[in-house]
This record gives C-alpha cells, sequence and structure tokens, in this order.
C-alpha cells in the first residue's frame, strides 16, 4: 500500500506544479470483478481511465 495521502507535499494542494499525480480504483457493487483505475495529474486535471478484468491483476 502507498503513502498516506496526508503525508504529500503541500505544493500538491495547490495545484501550481505539473506532475503530481493521484490514482484511485473503482469498483462497483455489480462490476462482476472488472475495475477502472483512473490516473489524474493535479495540476491539469488531465484524466486517464482503464478498464481491468481484475482488481488482482
Amino acid at each position: 500500500m502507498g503513502k498516506s495521502i496526508d503525508l504529500r507535499p503541500k505544493e500538491v494542494e495547490t495545484r501550481e506544479e505539473f506532475g503530481y499525480k493521484e490514482i484511485d480504483a473503482v469498483v462497483g457493487k455489480r462490476s462482476n470483478g472488472s475495475v477502472l483505475l483512473t490516473l489524474t495529474e493535479k495540476k491539469t486535471r488531465y484524466e486517464l481511465i482503464f478498464l481491468l478484468n481484475s482488481k488482482d491483476n
């Protein structure tokens, strides 16, 4: 497991610098094991979304 979100640098919250990213996995109730993996760049809020067949892969 990664570091706590509380430990990230203060610069991340101001969104003044490019390059800080946030990653999340979204599992729905009826997903049949599928997972959405989201990767968001904090300054631009550009987001990549991937559909994974399983959270174990």
